[in-house]
C-alpha cells in the first residue's frame, strides 16, 4: 500500500493503468446483470447506449489523468483529479445500474477502495463521503431512494449503504495500519540512509586524511615524522567510534640491546614510555616469527608481554602489524581497543599496506640519513688527504727547494771570493735539487701508483719500499706471495696498496721503528696481511679514548678500506714492544698456480634475519 505522499512516478502509472481496468470491469459488470453476454445474438449497443455514454465519460476522465501525467509540469496536478474524475465515474455507472442495488455497491466499492489506498486515510474518507453523496444523487435521480424529506430508502438499498459504510471503514483503518507501518519502515530507512551517509561521509574524510599523510609519508626522510604518520594513519583506518571507546596505539622498533622498545604512542600513560619487549611470546612473538599481521580478542591482560602495559589493563582487542620487508622484520605497529572484535579481516589488508610503506620509508629516511653521514665523512677524507698532502709537500720537498733557494744567493759571492769552492757548492746545491725531486716523486707514486696498474700489487709494494728508503731512509722489508695477485681483484690490489701504504707511513713518522716488515700471504680462507714494525708502540687504550677529538682519521681509514673489500683489520700495539696490523680478506674461492681450482663453496643462507639482530632501528651501526 502506498499512501498519497510517498507514491513514485511509478506507481503513479501503474494506478492509472488499474483505473482503466476498473472502468472496463464496472462496464463488464453492468453487462453482466443485465443479460447482455446471454443473449449475444441479439445484442445491439443502441440498447446499451447510457453504458456506452458512462464508459465514454470515465475514459475522458482518466484521459485527463493520463495527460497531467505524461506533461511534467502537470503531473502534480495528476493527482487532484482523480478524486473528481472517481465522483463522475461513480455518478455515471450508478445511473445506468440504480435498479440492482449490488451492482452500484460493488462499483462504490471499487471506486472507494481505490480512493482509500491512493489517497490514504484522511483524504481517502473525505472523498469516498463525496462519492456515497455522488451514488446518492443518481439513485435519487433514477427514483430509486429518496434524500429529501421524506426520506425513503428501500431495505435493500439501505443494507447496500451501510455495507459500503463499513467497506469503507475498513479500508480506511487497513490503510492506516499499512500507512503507519510504511511511515515506520521509511522512518528507519532514512535513519538507516542517513547513518550509512555519515559512515560514507566520515570514510571519505578518512580516506582523504589516509591519502594525504601516505603523501606526507612517500616525501618526507625525517625518521620521527615517518613514524608519527604511520602510527596516525593506522588510527584513522581502525578507529570506529572515539567517543565511546578507547584506542591506544604505539610503534615498537627494535634497539641495539636486541629488545623491542616505544619509538612512538598514542593514548599510552607516561608510566608506559620507558618499557621494552623481548618479543619472544604472545602477539608480539606470533607477529614477529610469521610476519603476517594478527588479531588477538582476549583482551590485552592476558597477552604475556603487553599486560606489562598499564594501559592495556582493559582492552578488549589487539591488532599487530609487523614492520617488515622482504624477509627482515624491524619492528611492529600495536593497536589496541576497549571495544570488543573491534578489528576484523577487513583491516588486515589496508594495514599491512601501511606497515610496507612505513618499512620502505624508514628504509628510504635511514638511506638517506646514511647517504649525508657517508657524504660528510667522504668530504672530511678528501680535507685529510688535502692536508695531508699539503703536509708532505711543506715537510720536505718545499724545505729542501727553500734551501736551494736561499743558497742560490751565495753562488755569486763564492765565484768572486773563492773560486776554487764554486765546483763543491754546486754539487750541494744539485744533490739538494735531485733529493726535493725524489721527495716530489716520492709524494706522486703515494698518490697514484702506475705500477700497481701495470705491474700488480708486488711490485707496487716493492717500489713503495725502494721510496721508503730512498727518500726517507726507512728500512722497510716486503714479501708477497705469487699466488695473492691472480686471487685479488684490481680494486682489491689497490685498496690493500694505499691500507699498507697508510700504515708504513703511521710507522716511519710516529713509531720511528728501524724496520718495517710487510707480508703478504694466502691460505685456505682468503689473503692475510701482515704489516710489523719495532718501533716504540703506544697504548691502544689511551689513544682510543680522545681519537676522534685528535683530528686524525688514519686507523679510521685503514678499517674502512678493509671493510671495503669485505675484510677485517686488527691492531696491536704496546708502549716499547711494535705495532702489528693484520688485514683478512676473506675469499669465495681460493686459486692457487699449483693446484686445479677448488669447487665454490655453498653460500650460507642469510636471508633468515629477524629484527633482534640488529643494533637499532634498520641499521646495524645505529
Amino acid at each position: 500500500m502506498w499512501s498519497m505522499l510517498n507514491a513514485t512516478r511509478g506507481q503513479d502509472w501503474a494506478f492509472y493503468g488499474l483505473r482503466w481496468v476498473l472502468l472496463l470491469g464496472l462496464a463488464a459488470l453492468v453487462l453482466l446483470a443485465r443479460g447482455a453476454f446471454v443473449k449475444l445474438a441479439s445484442f445491439s449497443l443502441s440498447d446499451h447506449s447510457d453504458l456506452l455514454l458512462a464508459l465514454v465519460i470515465g475514459g475522458v476522465a482518466n484521459g485527463l489523468i493520463g495527460v497531467a501525467l505524461a506533461v511534467k509540469p502537470l503531473s502534480p496536478y495528476a493527482l487532484l483529479l482523480m478524486p473528481p474524475t472517481d465522483w463522475i465515474i461513480a455518478f455515471a455507472f450508478t445511473s445506468v445500474s440504480a435498479a440492482t442495488p449490488s451492482l452500484w455497491f460493488a462499483i462504490a466499492a471499487s471506486l472507494i477502495l481505490l480512493n482509500v489506498v491512493r489517497l490514504g486515510p484522511p483524504v481517502g474518507l473525505a472523498s469516498s463521503a463525496i462519492l456515497a453523496l455522488m451514488v446518492l444523487v443518481a439513485l435519487h435521480l433514477q427514483g430509486a431512494v429518496s434524500v429529501l424529506p421524506p426520506l425513503r430508502l428501500p431495505a435493500e438499498y439501505t443494507t447496500a449503504l451501510l455495507a459500503l459504510a463499513l467497506v469503507t471503514l475498513s479500508s480506511a483503518t487497513a490503510s492506516s495500519v499499512l500507512n503507519i507501518e510504511n511511515t515506520a519502515r521509511s522512518r528507519k530507512l532514512e535513519k538507516a540512509s542517513e547513518e550509512a551517509t555519515a559512515r560514507a561521509n566520515a570514510m571519505r574524510e578518512r580516506v582523504k586524511a589516509v591519502a594525504d599523510m601516505a603523501t606526507q609519508l612517500i616525501s618526507t626522510t625525517d625518521y620521527q615524522r615517518i613514524l608519527d604518520i604511520t602510527t596516525d594513519i593506522g588510527r584513522l583506518c581502525v578507529r570506529r567510534d572515539p567517543k565511546q571507546h578507547r584506542l591506544v596505539s604505539i610503534t615498537l622498533l627494535v634497539e641495539s640491546d636486541n629488545e623491542l622498545t616505544i619509538a612512538t604512542a598514542r593514548g599510552l600513560q607516561h608510566i608506559d614510555s620507558r618499557r621494552t619487549f623481548k618479543g619472544e611470546r604472545g602477539i608480539l612473538a606470533r607477529t614477529i616469527r610469521e610476519g603476517v599481521p594478527k588479531i588477538v580478542s582476549t583482551g590485552g591482560s592476558e597477552d604475556e608481554e603487553l599486560c606489562e602495559l598499564v594501559a592495556f589493563s582493559n582492552v578488549e582487542s589487539i591488532l599487530c602489524i609487523p614492520l617488515r620487508a622482504g624477509f627482515d622484520t624491524f619492528g611492529v605497529l600495536v593497536y589496541a581497543s576497549t571495544e570488543q572484535d573491534a578489528f576484523n579481516e577487513d583491516n588486515l589488508d589496508a594495514m599491512q599496506a601501511i606497515g610496507v610503506q612505513a618499512t620502505i620509508a624508514l628504509q628510504n629516511s635511514f638511506l638517506y640519513r646514511s647517504l649525508m653521514d657517508e657524504k660528510e665523512r667522504l668530504i672530511r677524507i678528501e680535507e685529510n688527504a688535502r692536508k695531508a698532502l699539503v703536509r708532505d709537500l711543506h715537510d720536505i720537498p718545499t724545505q729542501t727547494i727553500s734551501a736551494v733557494v736561499m743558497q742560490l744567493p751565495t753562488l755569486l759571492i763564492t765565484a768572486q771570493r773563492q773560486p776554487q769552492a764554486l765546483a763543491e757548492e754546486v754539487e750541494k746545491l744539485r744533490s739538494m735539487a735531485q733529493r726535493a725531486v725524489e721527495e716530489i716523486r716520492h709524494v706522486m707514486f703515494a698518490l697514484r701508483p702506475l705500477a700497481l696498474e701495470t705491474s700488480g700489487l708486488t711490485s707496487a709494494l716493492n717500489q713503495l719500499a725502494e721510496k721508503m728508503g730512498k727518500t726517507y731512509g726507512q728500512n722497510m722489508r716486503v714479501a708477497v706471495d705469487p699466488d695473492v695477485e691472480m686471487n685479488l681483484t684490481q680494486e682489491q690490489q689497490g685498496t690493500l696498496f694505499y691500507l699498507i701504504e697508510e700504515a708504513s707511513n703511521n710507522a716511519r713518522k710516529h713509531a720511528q721503528a728501524p724496520l718495517i716488515d710487510v707480508r703478504v700471504s694466502l691460505n685456505e680462507q682468503g689473503v692475510v696481511v701482515r704489516i710489523q714494525d719495532n718501533g716504540k708502540g703506544f697504548d691502544m687504550n689511551a689513544v682510543g679514548q680522545n681519537y676522534e677529538g685528535r683530528g686524525s682519521f688514519g686507523m679510521v681509514n685503514m678499517q674502512e678500506r678493509a671493510q671495503l673489500i669485505g675484510g677485517r683489520l686488527e691492531m696491536r700495539s704496546a708502549p716499547g714492544k711494535g705495532t702489528l696490523i693484520v688485514v683478512n680478506v676473506p675469499l669465495k674461492e681460493v686459486i692457487r698456480a699449483s693446484k686445479p681450482p677448488a669447487p665454490a663453496a655453498a653460500s650460507p643462507d642469510g636471508r633468515k634475519r629477524i629484527a633482534r639482530s640488529y643494533t637499532g632501528p634498520l641499521s646495524p651501526n645505529r
